[in-house]
């Protein structure tokens, strides 16, 4: 069983940006370039297991976490996880779910209950920043996550009853729990049919090998839910970690989404 200590990736040496940093009372992180910068859009990243939303923050601001352009005009929330026992590892830290050591395809894998008590969590989150910031306007949000993050940003999508502006999942897959959710929601399908998804894996990752995930992905993405915006990309090298690479890849796909909706206005 492998020692896992959390989304590993080099971060840049001697180096802080500047940014504009909220943190509330619960701990939700918010990161703006500026305090009065305009606000268009919203990207809400879901960290991995033993991971925080401060720790992604770090690395936001050491320019490890690229933001995304000016195109953009957006914020960044950085949520965090409960701190939990994972049974799998036999040690407690910030985990979005408790799981074992049966493989990733297993229902019995992963704690259901605390599954769907995050999705909650995750989706009131959405709710809250469309209202709050794009005046419902649930496009103008957009959703990622990396390993348990990565799962529960796919399930959220799931689950949602609005399209939201897209998805991005780094190391992940989609959980077994998804087909209930598929079944609990099916009013979700047609928009699910058209939100833009980007799954982003190393082909390396060694807790969820490349031709199993590429598989599951063809068969649940683009066979069973017909996600005529999918995308499957792999790195080269990259283990079960967030690369710079990835993340830059992922800041396109949110640009290149944003410019292709408003040529269409």
């Amino acid at each position: 069983m492998e020692n896992y200590q959390g989304s590993e990736i080099k971060q840049a040496q001697d180096t802080k940006i500047e940014y504009f940093v909220q943190t509330s009372k619960d701990g939700l992180i918010t990161v703006k370039k500026t305090p009065d910068q305009k606000l268009d859009h919203t990207y809400i990243f879901i960290h991995g297991l033993f991971d925080s939303g401060e720790r992604m923050l770090k690395l936001l601001q050491s320019g490890t976490f690229p933001f995304p352009g000016d195109l953009c005009k957006l914020q960044i929330i950085l949520p965090t996880a409960p701190v939990r026992e994972v049974t799998k590892y036999k040690r407690s830290g910030h985990s979005w779910y408790d799981m074992n050591d049966r493989e990733f395809d297993d229902p019995l894998r992963y704690n259901e209950d605390h599954m769907r008590e995050s999705l909650a969590y995750i989706i009131s989150l959405i709710d809250q920043v469309a209202v709050e910031f794009h005046n419902s306007d649930y496009s103008k949000v957009y959703l990622g996550g990396f390993s348990q993050g990565c799962l529960m940003s796919f399930l959220a999508a799931i689950s949602f009853p609005k399209r939201i502006g897209g998805i991005i999942g780094y190391s992940g897959i989609v959980p077994p729990i998804a087909f209930k959710l598929i079944d609990e929601n099916p009013g979700n399908l047609q928009h699910l049919q058209t939100l833009p998804f980007l799954q982003y894996v190393g082909v390396e990752d060694p807790l969820f090998p490349i031709e199993k995930a590429k598989k599951q992905a063809e068969e649940f993405w683009k066979e069973l839910l017909n996600a005529l915006n999918f995308k499957f990309v792999e790195e080269a090298g990259l283990g079960h970690k967030l690369s710079q690479k990835g993340l830059m890849i992922g800041n396109e796909f949110i640009e290149s989404t944003i410019k292709q909706f408003q040529q269409k206005l």
